[in-house]
């Protein structure tokens, strides 16, 4: 939804909605908070984080 008009992201949203509600599972990459709240029933936050050798092999 990042390059989309208005119009056009409303018009994605939608389409995302009606899937949801039809019963798809979607998976979808959001920068746009407000988009991804609006169909997200999860969310995973992907963001780096600089961890050491043994912080990561705890994870």
């Amino acid at each position: 939804t990042a390059s989309l008009d208005d119009a056009n992201r409303k018009v994605v949203l939608e389409l995302v909605a009606e899937a949801k509600q039809a019963g798809a599972a979607l998976i979808g990459i959001f920068h746009d908070r407000d988009a991804r709240e609006s169909v997200a029933d999860r969310q995973l936050d992907m963001t780096p984080v600089d961890l050491t050798a043994k912080e990561l092999l705890q994870c």
